[in-house]
């Protein structure tokens, strides 16, 4: 992720990039295509957990360069497959129960 943010930033082959994520790692890759490159960051904070409430990603407050989305546990669920999927050719899927 930080590899693509900084290599496709420097080569300019985004004007505006969304970064999913909740890992602070990705604060100086974020920080840095906004601060040197003038590129448009959006953080999308996805809530999953109670202990997940971070926004470690993203500055506060934020630069004129930069969105926040925050991502509720419900928002995430329904972007989720069923807990259990027949595939076309019969094969049984079960999500883990851990998901």
């Amino acid at each position: 992720m930080r590899t693509i943010v900084y290599i496709d930033g420097f080569n300019r082959r985004y004007e505006s990039a969304a970064v999913i994520s909740n890992d602070g790692d990705l604060k100086m890759p974020i920080r840095v295509v906004r601060e040197e490159l003038g590129l448009h960051v959006t953080v999308v904070n996805p809530v999953l957990h109670s202990r997940h409430r971070s926004a470690a990603p993203s500055p506060d407050p934020l630069p004129a360069n930069a969105s926040f989305v925050r991502l509720a546990a419900r928002d995430v669920a329904e972007c989720q497959f069923p807990d259990r999927i027949v595939s076309p050719k019969g094969a049984r899927l079960v999500k883990p129960d851990t998901w």
